[in-house]
């Protein structure tokens, strides 16, 4: 069963600015982006499907690798998305559309219509799509899929009294984590190559107000959805601040995993 999205960031502002605070904390300085478009020859893709395209994070990499009459089609259940999502896609591609409804386990696409389709960080939330992701592909297309791994922000919730296995976002993971996505993708996929990306997030005293920012934002997600407690949430943050004053350093694990997936095993 697909699983309700949590934490929605319905403003591109704010996300831009969390995104920066993690690529400045990252130990890894590569762009993950990059990372999962190297070796990957674009230049055939006439049609590209994006799903939970949100603002764009991964249209923005495909700038110079689309040919220039290509069309992306982005699907997202925010309608708020759908003018920046546009904006990003029509600079990477020839022509853009966006797509507002929920994904589940059908997508209202011909069989063999697009030479692309991705998923960044958003899989998880729709696994049952797989399926389709294979139907819709032409035979010689690929799927590139971007998501976490299981330990994410793990040892730091354990440090200030939050057990990760209550983590509400940890339970949506799940659906779709670096650990177990290779095996879901093999299922509908002759081909599928993980590329695994390494990074931890280090915060030192002085990096305090990003540190506490980055947790603000993130903690709505990691707390149980039916239950957030915004008096827990304030105890949380109090105990972080705590946590980070009081050592040398802190490290937030941010490991991820690309997943390129071809030979789509469609009916």
């Amino acid at each position: 069963m697909d699983r309700p999205c949590l934490g929605a960031y319905t403003e591109p502002a704010v996300h831009e600015a969390i995104s920066h605070i993690i690529r400045r904390y990252s130990t890894n300085r590569s762009d993950v982006r990059h990372e999962a478009l190297q070796g990957i020859d674009l230049t055939g893709v006439a049609r590209l499907l994006d799903l939970g395209c949100g603002f764009g994070f991964m249209v923005d990499a495909l700038a110079d690798a689309l040919p220039p009459d290509s069309e992306i089609v982005g699907v997202d259940v925010h309608p708020t998305n759908r003018e920046v999502f546009l904006t990003r896609a029509e600079a990477a591609a020839g022509s853009a559309r966006f797509v507002c409804r929920r994904l589940d386990s059908h997508l209202d696409f011909p069989r063999r219509s697009f030479d692309a389709v991705i998923a960044s960080y958003s899989l998880y939330y729709f696994p049952g799509v797989i399926p389709e992701v294979a139907r819709v592909l032409k035979p010689d297309g690929l799927f590139l899929s971007l998501t976490h791994s299981e330990s994410q922000f793990e040892c730091l919730l354990e440090a200030i009294g939050f057990a990760p296995r209550q983590s509400e976002f940890r339970s949506v993971l799940l659906e779709f984590s670096a650990e177990n996505g290779g095996a879901k993708l093999a299922e509908h996929f002759a081909t599928v190559e993980s590329r695994p990306y390494h990074n931890r997030l280090v915060f030192c005293p002085e990096d305090l107000d990003d540190f506490l920012a980055l947790l603000r934002f993130k903690l709505p997600s990691l707390m149980p959805a039916q239950t957030f407690d915004p008096d827990r949430a304030t105890q949380l943050l109090e105990r972080a601040r705590d946590l980070l004053m009081s050592s040398d350093h802190v490290i937030i694990e941010k490991d991820d995993t690309v997943f390129i997936s071809k030979e789509p095993l469609s009916l």
